[in-house]
C-alpha cells in the first residue's frame, strides 16, 4: 500500500508544472475576456528630410516624410490610439498637421498655437485616438514646407466592416507641379500678384470683350 502511494505522490517539479500551466490558462481566458473592451494601438515613425523631387519634366530639391514626397501612407483604424514619432532632420522648425481629424487641440500641430514646434534635430511625439474613418491628409504648417512637398495622405479604416467590396485599392493625392520653392512663388507674388496668370488679356481684347457686352 505504500508503495502504491509513493507512486501516485507528485513530485516537486510536477507540481510546478501544474501551478504554472493553471497560471497561464487563467491568464489567457482574462485576456480574451479582455480583448473586446482593449484598445488597438498603433507606433509609426516619421523623419523629415530634405529630398529630390522628380516630376517627370523637372527635377527640385524640396521636403518629404521618410525620404520621399508624398510622405508615406498613414494607415489608422478608427478606435485605436495612435503614437506618431516625428524627428526633424531640417536646419529649421517644422510640424505636422493632421488635416480633416478630430484630435486633442495640443496635438494639432500649429505652431504658435496648439504647440511651439519641433526644433531642428528633436523628436516629437504626437498621440491621439482616431475617431472617425476616411481619407485625410496630413502637412507641415511651418513656412513653405507644403508646397515644398511636406505632405501625405491618411487613410482610415472603420471600426466596423465598410458597406462595399473591392478589388483593389488606389490612394490617389493631387497637388500642384512647379519648378520654383514656395518661398519664391510667395515673393513673386508678393512683388506682382498676377505673376502666374498666363491667360492675361490685352488692352485690345479686354476694349472688344466690352464692346460685346454693350
Amino acid at each position: 500500500m505504500q508503495g502504491l502511494v509513493k507512486a501516485f505522490q507528485p513530485n516537486s517539479n510536477e507540481v510546478q508544472l501544474g501551478i504554472k500551466q493553471m497560471k497561464i490558462r487563467l491568464l489567457t481566458g482574462l485576456l480574451t475576456l479582455l480583448m473586446p473592451a482593449m484598445v488597438m494601438a498603433g507606433e509609426y515613425d516619421l523623419t523629415v528630410d530634405r529630398v529630390k523631387i522628380d516630376t517627370g519634366d523637372f527635377v527640385k530639391e524640396g521636403i518629404g516624410y521618410n525620404g520621399a514626397s508624398p510622405g508615406p501612407v498613414m494607415r489608422f483604424k478608427e478606435g485605436e490610439n495612435v503614437k506618431i514619432n516625428v524627428t526633424n532632420n531640417l536646419d529649421e522648425m517644422t510640424s505636422i498637421h493632421w488635416h480633416g481629424l478630430i484630435l486633442p487641440f495640443d496635438q494639432d500641430g500649429v505652431p504658435g498655437i496648439s504647440f511651439p514646434g519641433i526644433k531642428p534635430g528633436e523628436t516629437f511625439t504626437y498621440e491621439f485616438p482616431i475617431q472617425q474613418a476616411g481619407t485625410y491628409w496630413f502637412h507641415s504648417h511651418s513656412g513653405f514646407q507644403e508646397p515644398d512637398g511636406a505632405y501625405g495622405a491618411i487613410v482610415i479604416e472603420p471600426e466596423g466592416r465598410e458597406p462595399f467590396r473591392y478589388d483593389r485599392e488606389y490612394v490617389v493625392q493631387l497637388t500642384d507641379k512647379h519648378p520654383h520653392s514656395g518661398d519664391r512663388i510667395m515673393r513673386n507674388l508678393k512683388m506682382m500678384p498676377d505673376y502666374y496668370n498666363r491667360e492675361q488679356q490685352t488692352v485690345g481684347e479686354f476694349f472688344s470683350d466690352v464692346s460685346e457686352t454693350v
